[in-house]
């Protein structure tokens, strides 16, 4: 059973190592939920923004990524080199789904072009996945927000939920 999510630092800012420790009991395997939302500006008529050392833990996972306000979009993925898709795009949002992606640590990028007078996209990311808690009912996970721009996450865990705003320190 998890106790409580305790996210480090508390006032994270655009490229910080985020830190996430869910508490509960030991040797749990326990169901986690990563909400991530980041608005990417618009340089053009295009969008472009990568991820790098994207953590998959645990092989039965799912994860979503949605653009608003797109034309077109592409996602790419390093495994051992670049996989990249064309993500159809309905009424301007374009959603794309895995499952199932293999344990490891991945770089992704997202680019694409949005409709004339367009200034920003949304980006939403979901992932959904199992942690495995240790002797002492611990396991710490380690997200790596964009190291460019401002974003909102969300953790969820049983029926507990953290979260944060990532941004850039006041002026």
């Amino acid at each position: 059973m998890v106790q409580d999510i305790e996210i480090t630092p508390q006032n994270p800012k655009p490229g910080d190592q985020i830190n996430i420790k869910i508490k509960g009991t030991c040797d749990e395997r326990v169901p986690v939920e990563l909400n991530y939302e980041q608005t990417v500006p618009i340089v053009g008529n295009t969008f472009n923004v990568q991820f790098h050392k994207v953590q998959v833990p645990w092989p039965k996972n799912r994860l979503v990524v949605e653009a608003e306000t797109v034309s077109t979009m592409k996602v790419a993925a390093k495994f051992l080199f670049w996989i990249s898709k064309n993500i159809e795009v309905a009424k301007g949002v374009a959603q794309y789904t895995l499952k199932d992606v293999p344990r490891g640590t991945y770089s992704v990028k997202l680019n694409g072009t949005v409709p004339q007078g367009t200034s920003n996209v949304t980006i939403k990311i979901t992932a959904i996945s199992e942690l495995q808690l240790d002797e002492a009912g611990n396991c710490v996970y380690t997200f790596h927000p964009n190291p460019e721009h401002e974003g909102n996450l969300a953790v969820k865990c049983n029926q507990i939920e953290k979260r944060i705003e990532i941004k850039h320190p006041e002026q």
